[in-house]
C-alpha cells in the first residue's frame, strides 16, 4: 500500500501556526516608530487662546511591537496637555512651548518611551476671554423624492454660546452646523447634528450639538378664488378702474403648508406704475405666506380702464 502524504488541511494549519509564531516573536522585539498623539493647550485663568494649535503631535516613540501596534490602534491611550499657567510668557500675552515642555507633558502607555516630538516649538498668543451668543445656521443638502418638497429647517436650540478671546468671537455673527446630506427624502427629517468645530483650538461652542427638524411634504397645488383686487383712487379729471375686481390665485408647495393657508393671507397689489393717459394691461402682484409659491393667477393680466370724467356745464 502506498504511503499517504500530509493532508492539505495539515499543511495550511502548519503555515498559519508558523506565521502566528513569527508575528508573536517579531512583535515582542523593541522598535522605534512615529505615532500621532492628541495635543491640547490649557490657557491661563480668564484668558483664551488666540493662536491655532495643532490637534496632534508626531511623537517618535520606542517600545515593543505590541505596545506600538496598540498605540496606533488606540491613539486616545496617549495624550499631551500643556498648561500655559505653568510656563513663563515671552511677552505679556505670548508663550513659547519648547520641546522640553512638550516632552514633560506627554503621557504614554507603560513601557513606551518618547524620544522626539515634531514640531519642536509652538508659539501661542492668548487674550482676554469673552462670550458671545449667536444664531445657528444649518448647512444641509436635502434632495426630495419626485413629488415632494423640502420645508425650512427648524433648529433647537436656535443659538449657541461661543467662548474664546475677544478678538476671535467679536467678528462672528452666526455659527454653522456640520453638513447634513439626505437624498431621496420623502419623510420628515428629525436628527441631532453637531455644530462646527473648525476653531476648536481657540474657541468652544456650547451646546456642541442641536436638534434639527426638516419637514418633507408632498407637492400640491391650491386654487384660492375671489381674491379682491384693489381699485386705484380717482384723481384729477380721469377715472382709473381695474377689471376684474376679483381673481383666482394658484399656489404651489407642501400639502401641509397649503392646508394651513387662509384666504385673507393672500393679498393682491397693483404695479407702482399704472397707465395714466391710456388704458392697458398689467400683471397683478400677489403676496403669499412664506414656504409656498405663487404659480399663476386667473386671469394672468388685469385690464386698467382709463376714462375721462364727464364735466357738467
Amino acid at each position: 500500500m502506498a504511503r499517504r502524504g500530509p493532508s492539505v488541511t495539515a499543511i495550511v494549519m502548519s503555515l498559519v501556526m508558523a506565521v502566528m509564531l513569527w508575528g508573536y516573536v517579531s512583535l515582542t522585539r523593541t522598535y522605534e516608530d512615529y505615532v500621532d498623539v492628541p495635543f491640547t493647550v490649557e490657557a491661563p485663568p480668564d484668558q483664551a487662546l488666540l493662536s491655532a494649535v495643532p490637534q496632534r503631535l508626531s511623537i517618535r516613540a520606542r517600545g515593543s511591537g505590541w505596545r506600538l501596534f496598540n498605540l496606533r490602534l488606540f491613539p486616545s491611550s496617549a495624550r499631551c496637555t500643556v498648561a500655559l499657567e505653568r510656563l513663563r510668557p515671552d511677552g505679556s500675552l505670548v508663550y513659547t512651548v519648547s520641546k522640553s515642555d512638550v516632552m514633560r507633558a506627554i503621557q504614554l502607555p507603560q513601557a513606551v518611551q518618547a524620544l522626539d516630538v515634531d514640531p519642536h516649538t509652538i508659539t501661542i498668543a492668548v487674550g482676554d476671554r469673552a462670550t458671545r451668543i449667536v444664531p445657528v445656521t444649518m448647512r444641509y443638502r436635502v434632495e426630495p423624492r419626485p413629488g415632494f418638497v423640502v420645508g425650512a429647517p427648524r433648529i433647537d436650540p436656535p443659538t449657541v454660546s461661543l467662548r474664546g478671546s475677544v478678538r476671535t468671537v467679536e467678528g462672528i455673527s452666526s455659527w454653522p452646523t456640520q453638513r447634513l446630506v439626505v437624498l431621496d427624502a420623502m419623510d420628515d427629517i428629525n436628527t441631532t447634528i453637531n455644530v462646527s468645530d473648525s476653531l476648536s483650538s481657540v474657541m468652544s461652542a456650547s451646546p456642541t450639538s442641536v436638534n434639527v427638524h426638516i419637514p418633507i411634504q408632498q407637492y400640491a397645488d391650491l386654487a384660492i378664488s375671489d381674491v379682491v383686487v384693489p381699485q386705484p383712487a380717482t384723481s384729477g379729471a380721469r377715472m382709473i378702474s381695474v377689471e376684474p375686481s376679483r381673481i383666482t390665485v394658484i399656489l404651489q408647495g407642501g400639502v401641509d403648508d397649503l392646508a394651513a393657508i387662509r384666504p385673507e393671507q393672500i393679498s393682491v397689489t397693483l404695479p407702482p406704475t399704472l397707465p395714466t393717459a391710456t388704458s392697458g394691461y398689467v400683471r397683478p402682484v400677489v403676496t403669499a405666506p412664506a414656504g409656498v409659491r405663487v404659480a399663476a393667477t386667473q386671469p394672468a393680466m388685469l385690464y386698467v380702464a382709463n376714462r375721462a370724467l364727464r364735466t357738467r356745464n
